[in-house]
């Protein structure tokens, strides 16, 4: 009789688990397999940069994502990796730097914003911000965009 050595057995071991999470990982549990579009591009109003620190948002109930992006000083913006949008359309709006309803309350500078009554930072119109109200909400907003296969760069502009 051969007796087989414990490296053997723990190689056998090592492969069978291998084989048996890659073929569990291969019958995932349904989840849809989308594919997503790194993105970037410049934000505009009549042709000129927004305000630097405002925010994008691009929304989408179809395909059931929302993702936000901070605007530079020049007007880009990205989202890849984790950010990357799903293929589809997405209704795009633009908030004003600081603006409450913005603000990341997971952020570690949010207990910075907070007033000394412990509510958050007023939400107060402001005039000197470019963008027409309509466009500051997915849920007012003309303005669309139509992410698509193989393609990265998508400048929006927010004129009336």
């Amino acid at each position: 009789m051969k007796r087989v050595s414990c490296c053997n057995t723990r190689w056998a071991a090592r492969l069978m688990t291998v084989t048996l999470l890659a073929t569990m990982v291969g019958c995932g549990g349904g989840g849809r397999d989308e594919e997503t579009v790194d993105i970037q591009g410049k934000v505009t109003f009549n042709t000129g940069p927004v305000p630097a620190e405002s925010i994008l948002i691009l929304e989408s109930k179809e395909v059931g994502v929302s993702r936000t992006a901070t605007i530079s000083a020049d007007g880009t913006y990205s989202l890849t990796g984790s950010g990357a949008l799903p293929v589809g359309t997405y209704k795009a709006a633009i908030k004003p730097p600081g603006d409450a309803e913005s603000v990341d309350t997971s952020s570690a500078n949010y207990d910075d914003l907070m007033n000394a009554s412990g509510a958050p930072p007023e939400n107060k119109e402001d005039t000197s911000f470019p963008i027409p109200p309509m466009f500051r909400s997915t849920s007012t907003t003309t303005k669309t965009v139509e992410i698509k296969s193989g393609e990265s760069t998508y400048d929006i502009d927010f004129s009336g």
